[in-house]
């Protein structure tokens, strides 16, 4: 429901569940999805001991849920709900969803869906080096231009731990799966967002008491590099600046990658800097008039400041 005339009035509720027998899980959440004029409600559904994943389009910006369909794999006989709701993604003429589904001993899954009838694929099973009794729970979902990536939790050396797999062609092709660096401590929670060819993962890590940030960029088919930046601090000078700007961090790193994004995260500008020592003079000619961020990265190591170009 909204309203789009600040407040005085609000639309009608539209319910997308519809005819779909039983009640929604009371326990997990609903998931929405939104890709120009196509809106895919998904939700885990409670009818007795049957907990599915169903999923419900509309083609009309939400105006009504007209295709409604169990995207699921098959029954799922669980007594109590497994609290792990559905995440998705539109990909082209596909929905790609994860979940976690009782049947095979409760495991992520990984599905993809057509955006005509929400007709369901064999869905891929995210448990790459796992024990049969291995708990996974908390999916998360991210991607686009191709690319496919999915964190989750595990217990499969004792403690809640965050995994993350990818891939370039879909859940098909998921087969690389890949743990953060050794923790003392649980860590889950985890949220999977997708920008410019990088993955940027938080997620809670409890020996530390903090929410912790990483990033994984896709550069080729064969590696995404999972890296826990440690802030760098960098200076931009002038500032604003018309034409060129100085850059200086307090670091000896060889090789420096630069960013430079509009406040809407677009990527303007990118250079691979070698042998900079600490500094370098950049060429921002190019760049509009406006407000931008600047992003040294390196070996671990990012940089980040503000940038105004004025003219």
């Amino acid at each position: 429901v909204c309203s789009v005339n600040l407040g005085a009035s609000y639309t009608t509720f539209v319910p997308a569940d519809g005819s779909v027998p039983g009640s929604p899980c009371v326990v997990t959440d609903p998931f929405i999805v939104i890709d120009g004029n196509k809106h895919v409600v998904l939700w885990r559904l409670q009818n007795g001991n049957d907990h599915p994943i169903h999923a419900a389009l509309s083609t009309n910006n939400g105006a009504s849920f007209t295709v409604k369909k169990n995207i699921d794999d098959g029954t799922a006989q669980d007594i109590s709900c497994n609290a792990s709701g559905p995440e998705a993604i539109i990909a082209a003429d596909s929905l790609i969803y994860a979940w976690v589904s009782p049947v095979d001993n409760g495991r992520v899954k990984c599905g993809a869906a057509d955006m005509v009838g929400l007709n369901a694929a064999t869905p891929v099973t995210l448990d790459q080096g796992a024990t049969p009794t291995t708990i996974q729970r908390q999916p998360t979902i991210a991607g686009g231009s191709g690319i496919l990536g999915l964190g989750w939790v595990e217990d499969r050396t004792g403690l809640d731990d965050v995994y993350f797999a990818w891939s370039t062609s879909g859940p098909s092709g998921i087969t690389l799966v890949s743990a953060l660096p050794p923790a003392a401590g649980p860590r889950h929670s985890p949220s999977l967002a997708f920008r410019d060819s990088t993955f940027h993962l938080v997620y809670v890590d409890e020996a530390q008491a903090a929410v912790m940030y990483a990033t994984g960029l896709v550069d080729a088919s064969t590696s995404v590099p999972s890296t826990h930046a440690t802030t760098m601090p960098l200076q931009v000078w002038p500032n604003p600046a018309a034409h060129s700007i100085d850059l200086h961090w307090d670091r000896d790193l060889a090789e420096v990658r630069l960013r430079i994004r509009d406040l809407s995260g677009t990527l303007v500008l990118t250079k691979d800097l070698a042998n900079a020592h600490g500094a370098a003079r950049i060429d921002v000619s190019a760049l509009a008039t406006g407000p931008y961020v600047v992003e040294l990265r390196s070996q671990g190591h990012v940089g980040r400041t503000p940038l105004v170009v004025l003219r």
